[in-house]
């Protein structure tokens, strides 16, 4: 995985699925690798006040580095690292 700059990549997000559904991030396929979440640093609820789209951000730590996953309502999902 290599580090960006705030630029998303492509992948997928695989998640733990709890009694609420899909719950949070465990993890990571990009370009055929995966990639364990080892930590949740921080989770959030945001709601764009233009477009009243809303998403839920984990900043989470995958080998040593810092990675945030934004995904959205329809299930749609980016990846920054």
């Amino acid at each position: 995985m290599r580090e960006g700059h705030n630029i998303p990549v492509q992948g997928q997000v695989l998640f733990h699925a709890g009694y609420r559904g899909r719950q949070e991030p465990r993890r990571i396929r990009i370009a055929d690798c995966d990639y364990a979440v080892s930590e949740i640093l921080s989770r959030g609820r945001i709601r764009d006040s233009g477009s009243g789209i809303i998403r839920e951000d984990f900043v989470c730590r995958i080998d040593h580095r810092t990675v945030k996953v934004c995904v959205y309502a329809d299930g749609t999902t980016e990846i920054f690292t």
